[in-house]
């Protein structure tokens, strides 16, 4: 059991997980009888995960042998399975602070069902352990580490308030899930899903000094506004998108911030996020934008001559600031190709390089060309970075992936700022299959529940005092309403454990593997008819060793029994030659007990 427990540890602190799990699994199976220093086995398994936690090794792997090790501890006849109960769970709550992982939850789940009487619990407690554990779960206070925000939330780039021209190559072939819009109508044209709007250039990098303010509380939208439902993944730049003309943007009662430049932000440490917005179309080329808070900049970085007159031959004869942009969009879409892979990201004056020589780029080019050349022939303009379009999953049904980024321009008139996009029309990667979706879907449900942080949890407490219990203090209104959803909780709880029990697992649950065992079972059924409060959880042998430490004569009677029992169960002797011994020692136990 020793050798057992080092070649865990030093598994976990080599690096292979997989090898720890797969010794788990083999100790399990032998089963042997217990040997002499369990508790210092238990001490080094407990030492070779928390090495692990420390060298920031895969929480699943970790907490899948914690459970390997309990178990081969439980099925061996432990004498305080209790300990290993108590590592494992704490070994369980370390895990629960280091990872987001969908996985954690189903080693959760194994874990629960591997508690000694997990399965045996009687139906009454299921309904109030859910009322106080819901309570508990809205209310208790959430740390998590930054640096575990960090690094679980992926990097948009381009999506900054200082973009390098070029970079936004990175997302162009990437299939990871953005977020998900849900709108309340059809949507008949792409939305263009507007980011950041960066308004200064230098030839290299755009980038926006725009100053934020907080976004004042949503007051209700105007006749022709739809509502658009969005589940965001975690992303360091905290910028929630909206496409069309917004009327107001609610992240769940969360701090929303906009800028200068009409991009919204979600200020604090990355976190999944829904939020709502009602917005009006179009979504689109076309959409006007009637806030007027950026100050219009027509300052053009240094161009060569080249440029200039490329520009001055395309606008020579055209009049007003719409015309104008229009004959450059056109020109830049009939002139040069779309690339996702541009030559020489590096040059020392990419935008040039993309206008003179190489001739083709992606829409980061495109745009950048149209904002210069605009402003060249006086229009005011800004870049605009976001995403385009999306998978339809259903009419009113969108998922955006990385690859769906995008970049556009915005001019501005003299009265609004209207959306221009000069990048020809290129077909999108193909979609991740169905299974990608499938997982997809439960990895947002579970980032919806472990993202649970401290400003959702008084979110949520407010508008269950609202619905709960209107005139009733904030506090009471809460704390009800989150107890009837934990009954509820409760209650369907209970149900899928009557389907375990009864469905998924009759012949483990309610009959032991082999005539001897269903004796020994016998045999505590008697000691509870004669009003021996035995421990429910307690294995067979340390049952019988909790019985002796009480009667002597008894204890040895019982503990004999066990072992027959492990004989067969574990050590693969038939059962047959030892039914006539294990009934005597069963008429043994009911005359002493």
């Amino acid at each position: 059991m020793i050798g057992v427990a080092v070649a865990i540890a030093l598994a976990l602190c080599t690096g292979s997980p997989a090898l720890g799990v797969a010794l788990g699994a083999l100790a399990t199976l032998v089963g042997l009888r217990p040997l002499p220093g369990v508790g210092l086995a238990s001490a080094l398994v407990a030492a070779g995960c928390a090495a692990a936690v420390a060298l920031g090794m895969d929480l699943e792997s970790v907490l899948a042998v914690g459970l390997a090790w309990f178990v081969v501890h439980q099925r061996s006849g432990a004498r305080r399975p209790e300990t290993d109960v108590l590592l494992v769970g704490l070994l369980l709550v370390v895990c629960a602070t280091r990872t987001r992982s969908p996985w954690f939850g189903g080693a959760l789940l194994a874990w629960v069902l591997a508690m000694p009487g997990s399965l045996k619990t009687p139906m009454w407690v299921v309904v109030p352990v859910g009322a106080l554990a819901v309570p508990i779960f809205l209310l208790t206070p959430r740390f998590v580490p930054a640096d575990l925000r960090e690094r679980d939330a992926r990097g948009l780039t381009g999506f900054s308030d200082d973009v390098e021209l070029g970079r936004m190559q990175d997302l162009l072939d990437d299939p990871s899930r953005v977020f998900e819009a849900r709108f309340d109508r059809p949507v008949t044209e792409p939305p263009y899903f507007r980011g950041v709007a960066l308004d200064r250039f230098d030839g290299r990098r755009w980038w926006t000094e725009a100053a934020r303010t907080r976004e004042p509380a949503y007051a209700g939208a105007l006749a022709d506004a739809v509502r658009m439902d969005v589940d965001l993944e975690a992303h360091p730049e905290g910028v929630l998108f909206v496409p069309g003309t917004p009327d107001g943007v609610d992240a769940d009662g969360l701090a929303v911030e906009r800028d200068a430049g009409g991009a919204y932000h979600l200020p604090g440490p990355p976190r999944p996020v829904r939020y709502t917005a009602w917005v009006r179309p179009p979504f689109g080329p076309g959409r006007t934008d009637p806030f007027r808070d950026a100050q219009p900049r027509v300052d053009v970085p240094p161009v060569s001559d080249a440029v200039r007159t490329l520009v001055e031959d395309v606008v020579r004869d055209v009049e007003g600031p719409r015309a104008r942009m229009d004959a450059l969009s056109a020109w830049l879409g009939g002139s040069y190709a779309y690339t996702r892979a541009p030559r020489d990201l590096d040059a020392e004056a990419p935008l040039e390089r993309f206008l003179l020589e190489t001739r083709e780029g992606h829409c980061e080019y495109f745009a950048s060309a149209l904002a210069v050349a605009g402003r060249l022939a006086g229009v005011p303009t800004r870049v605009v970075n976001g995403f385009v379009g999306g998978e339809a999953t259903s009419p009113t049904r969108l998922v955006v992936r990385r690859y769906h980024a995008h970049a556009w321009v915005e001019y501005f008139d003299g009265d609004q700022w209207v959306t221009v996009d000069p990048t020809p029309a290129v077909q999108a990667p193909e979609a991740p299959g169905r299974v990608v979706r499938v997982q997809e879907e439960l990895a947002l449900a579970w980032e919806s529940f472990v993202g649970f942080d401290g400003e959702r949890q008084v979110a949520v407490a407010r508008d269950v005092a609202s619905v709960v219990v209107p005139h009733a203090g904030p506090l009471a209104s809460a704390l009800l309403g989150t107890a009837f959803i934990g009954a509820l909780v409760g209650l369907v709880a209970l149900g899928l454990r009557r389907v375990v029990v009864r469905v998924a697992l009759p012949a483990a649950v309610h009959r032991p593997p082999d005539p001897i065992s269903r004796v020994v079972e016998e045999a505590r059924e008697v000691l509870a008819e004669r009003g021996w409060h035995v421990p429910g959880h307690l294995p067979d042998l340390a049952a019988a060793r909790w019985v002796g430490a009480r009667d002597a004569g008894l204890g040895e009677a019982l503990e004999e029994l066990v072992w027959l029992a492990y004989d067969v169960r574990f050590g693969g002797e038939a059962a047959e030659p030892r039914a006539a011994r294990a009934r005597e020692l069963l008429d043994v136990v009911r005359d002493a007990a």
